[in-house]
Formats: structure tokens, sequence, C-alpha cells
């Protein structure tokens, strides 16, 4: 059987996981090697089951992996922040938050935040989306308006037909410079034409930038969004 030694060795290498040391017998403790050959199969056995314990990889929960390189992450509910090199899409999730439009006015829906220095570099881009219904209660001024800063970047424009549909923004915001960037960002509602509008911004990224997506109609409830999120791939 392993000795103890053998158990700490185990136990030091899978770090501090707490996983059940599965004691795997040797081959004396149940034959007698009789002969030469014996022997250096035994040799053999035991030299595999000492590889065993120094390359076994741990996966299970509880594990420490290391993370995919990432340029944003969300760090709170809707703000995002520079969090290592520019790598792989960091596969942001999205944050869940319905939240309604009041009858006849204008209502911030979602708001979140580009942290300062999050676009370090010329051609870097952040991704957004996001998604939401429109009212079933008919009237023809369903609108959805995206600002980022103080510049507007999106509107859809009062809109007829869209009742009960369900609907998704997604575009990019790319840095040009510090003071320059472009946004294309695109309405997606079933069975519609895509509503598409590209914009200059000269939004300062040295510092944070709020994105607020707003949503008006004459009922209550006629521009709903239920989640939202900003990404990056660069």
């Amino acid at each position: 059987m392993p000795s103890a030694s053998d158990n700490d060795d185990y136990k030091r290498l899978s770090g501090s996981v707490n996983i059940p040391v599965q004691e795997m017998p040797a081959l004396s403790d149940h034959i007698t090697p009789t002969s030469g050959k014996q022997k250096e199969q035994f040799a053999a056995y035991d030299q595999a089951q000492d590889q065993w314990r120094k390359t076994i990889q741990f996966t299970g929960p509880g594990t420490t992996e290391s993370p995919a390189t990432t340029k944003l992450s969300t760090t709170s509910a809707g703000t995002v922040a520079t969090t290592g090199s520019t790598g792989t899409s960091s596969k942001v999730p999205f944050t869940v938050a319905q939240v309604s439009s009041a009858a006849g006015t204008p209502t911030t829906l979602a708001q979140f935040t580009l942290k300062a220095g999050a676009l370090a570099a010329n051609g870097q881009w952040a991704d957004i989306e996001i998604v939401g219904s429109f009212g079933s209660v008919a009237s023809a001024d369903k609108q959805i308006t995206i600002t980022l800063g103080s510049t507007a970047v999106f509107s859809t424009g009062p809109l007829t037909g869209y009742e009960g549909l369900t609907w998704r923004v997604v575009g990019r915001l790319v840095r040009i410079a510090v003071g320059l960037q472009r946004v294309f960002l695109e309405l997606q509602a079933t069975g519609m034409a895509p509503i598409v509008m590209g914009v200059a911004s000269a939004e300062n990224l040295a510092s944070s930038i709020t994105l607020t997506v707003s949503g008006s109609g004459t009922n209550a409830s006629d521009v709903v969004v239920d989640g939202y999120r900003i990404d990056s791939a660069q």
C-alpha cells in the first residue's frame, strides 16, 4: 500500500483541493515475484504509479484554473474594468435586470460604465448587447435611445407594429483615438427589418464613460429591458 509519505506527496501535488486519495495497491501486497521477469514487471508498475501521482490533473469543483486573458470583465452590476492583457473574449455574463418604461416619458432602462483606460490602445473595442421586449398594447411611439456619455449613438425613432415583439440591440464600440470612437449598433426584432446606426463619438476614454439605454412610449411598459452586457474580444 502507498506509504504516508506517498500520500503527503499526493496532497502537496493537489494543492489545497480537498480530494480523497484513492489508494492503489502494490502488486507485491498480493503476489510474490518468483522470477527476474516478474520483478521487472513489478518495477514498471510501481514506476507507472509514481508517474501518475506526479502528472495527475485536477479539474473538478474546487480546483483553481488559469483564467483566459481578458481586457474587460464585469466587476459589479453593469461595470467593466481592465483585468488583464489583450486576449480572448472575456465572455461576460448578462446582467439580468428587467426594467420597464413609464407611460409617456423617457425612462432609463439600463446603464453601465466603461471604466477609464479600459480601451487603452487604438483599435481596441468593446461589444455591446442588450435584450428586451416591446409592450403588447398598441402605440405608434415605442422608442429605444442609447447614449454614450453625452453622445447620442442610437435611436430607433417612433416604432409602429412592434407590439409584443422580442428585441435585441447588438453592436461595437471601437477606439480610434483616446478622444474618438466609432459606434455601430443594430436593433433586431422578430419579423422586422434591422435598424442600423453608425456614429462617431468624441468621448474621453481616459475617463469613465456611462452608456445609457432609455425607452419611451405612450403606455407603461412599451419598452422593457431584460438584460445587458458589455464585453471585449481584442
